[in-house]
């Protein structure tokens, strides 16, 4: 009887101490889980099953040109109207959330919109999953206009070395690492008897 007493109280304050314990390992994941996605450097956009965003990371406000607190609730569409079907090289078309939703798993080549208007090729890869029973997507969103340019650049440089080597009179034939021809000028296909279409990506001969 004496001895109850106490024992109970400490039993409580041990299961106390337990809970505490846990609720401060949950509030440290969820510390952690929120830094990283703070600062993911793409874009990551949570979207409902009707295609309204839920949340946004600091990324993904700064590549749309929203501030704190924004956009919440708004249809991700609005943030990319425009997706392509296939090739990023050829017409897009409008965004529709139930045909984006279907592509799901893969990656997809679209058109994002800031609040301003100002439009920019984005990468878009979608992943599915459950939360309490409800269905949100995960967007992870990616600006490749820098890629893109790039991507000019170098066929600009590539177009341009053709031009040049095609112009020299003397048979040049470049290969890469692997000693596989790269590019084969008039001259050289005259001196090999082989076509420059036929030569690249064969070791030469």
């Amino acid at each position: 009887g004496g001895t109850a007493a106490p024992r109970r109280i400490a039993a409580r304050a041990y299961s106390f101490a337990i809970c505490r314990g846990q609720r401060k390992r949950v509030e440290s994941a969820e510390a952690r889980m929120r830094s990283v996605v703070e600062h993911v450097l793409d874009g990551m956009i949570t979207i409902d099953e009707k295609g309204a965003i839920f949340s946004m990371n600091p990324a993904a406000k700064r590549m749309f040109g929203y501030s704190r607190g924004e956009s919440v609730g708004d249809e991700f569409v609005k943030l990319v109207p425009k997706y392509f079907e296939r090739e990023i090289d050829n017409t897009p078309v409008a965004c529709e959330w139930e045909q984006l939703a279907r592509r799901t798993g893969g990656t997809t080549f679209a058109i994002g919109q800031t609040r301003n208007q100002a439009t920019f090729p984005v990468e878009i890869s979608l992943t599915k999953t459950t939360v309490e029973k409800k269905t949100f997507y995960i967007a992870m969103v990616r600006d490749i206009k820098e890629r893109k340019r790039f991507e000019e650049e170098l066929a600009a440089e590539k177009e341009s070395l053709a031009v040049t080597l095609a112009s020299i009179g003397d048979g040049v034939i470049t290969t890469d690492l692997n000693g596989r021809v790269v590019v084969c000028n008039a001259a050289g296909e005259a001196m090999t008897g082989w076509k420059a279409s036929e030569a690249v990506g064969q070791p030469p001969r």
